[in-house]
């Protein structure tokens, strides 16, 4: 069985705007904090190595080897593993951390608009398929909901023509990034775990939309 776990914004040693367990590295808290904090979660975690990403939104795949982790964090949304001991972490502060599982291989999936209307978790899917696996369970964290993820009109209207699982309504003009996951994941006939909680309207998360200057709380897999 897989092993999953969603972070909260507790627990950790990172000051101000990034109280207090901050895992991202990229927004201003210090070094030293963050790499103290992901050294916290870790051990708590029992992981021999916790494997972070540089995420940017795209819908690149990065697969985990030991020799790959050893080289360099890798640029990518979206990473995999079959080794055993290897957390595979997801930074969030509003994006839907996305977290796939099958008997052999894990995934962890940063699911933002742009990831998600470009294809990042079908192409997360056939990468399973092409290592012979499929994912028989989803785990689809915290994230901002669809009662507060409002977006322009016109991005709505793009958003939601592409991909009509994101459509709340034209007059609040918010996308459900959860709905449309959970399509894309009812299609694969994966079993889907919902952890049903806002990280705008909770203050147990980071989230950017509420914050503007804020941390980064994880979803993490392991075998």
């Amino acid at each position: 069985m897989p092993r999953v776990f969603f972070s909260s914004r507790h627990g950790g040693i990172s000051n101000g705007a990034y109280t207090s367990l901050n895992l991202g590295d990229h927004v201003g808290d210090s070094l030293e904090s963050v790499t103290a904090n992901r050294e916290v979660l870790r051990k708590a975690l029992s992981l021999s190595h916790l494997v972070f990403m540089n995420q940017s939104h795209s819908s690149d795949v990065s697969v985990i080897t030991e020799d790959a982790y050893s080289i360099h964090t890798p640029n990518a949304d979206a990473l995999m593993t079959n080794l055993r001991g290897f957390g595979l972490a997801v930074m969030v502060a509003d994006c839907v951390p996305l977290l796939l599982a099958s008997e052999s291989w894990v995934a962890a999936v940063h699911v933002g608009r742009v990831g998600l209307l470009d294809g990042i978790v079908e192409k997360v899917l056939v990468e399973f398929e092409s290592r012979s696996t499929t994912p028989s369970r989803a785990w689809i964290g915290p994230h901002i909901c669809a009662d507060c993820y409002e977006v322009s009109p016109e991005m709505y209207k793009t958003a939601t023509t592409e991909r009509p699982q994101l459509a709340t309504s034209e007059s609040t003009h918010c996308l459900n990034l959860a709905a449309e996951i959970r399509e894309i994941l009812n299609r694969a006939n994966i079993a889907i775990t919902d952890v049903h909680s806002c990280a705008a309207e909770s203050t147990d998360y980071f989230s950017y939309r509420r914050d503007g200057v804020t941390g980064r709380f994880a979803g993490v897999i392991s075998l």
